[in-house]
């Protein structure tokens, strides 16, 4: 049986920017922020079949994703 990677995620909360930094200077190109109507924030990093996500959450919001909230920093 094989398994297809569609995409990591990176739990970065309420770091994004220092992430976003991070993954800048190691040299990945990021996609520009998204924003989603249920609260939560992301980066991607594109490949070319799949790609790596960075998720975290707004500041100055209520608004804020319940499970990337309650889940820990790093990978998903």
């Amino acid at each position: 049986m094989t398994f297809a990677l569609d995409h990591v995620v990176i739990n970065t909360l309420f770091d994004m920017d220092r992430a976003a930094a991070l993954m800048s200077q190691l040299g990945f190109t990021l996609t520009p922020r998204g924003y989603h109507s249920l609260g939560s924030i992301n980066h991607l990093v594109m490949f070319e079949h799949d790609y790596l996500e960075l998720i975290g959450l707004p500041s100055g919001t209520d608004v804020l994703r319940k499970d990337v909230l309650e889940s820990p920093r790093g990978l998903n």
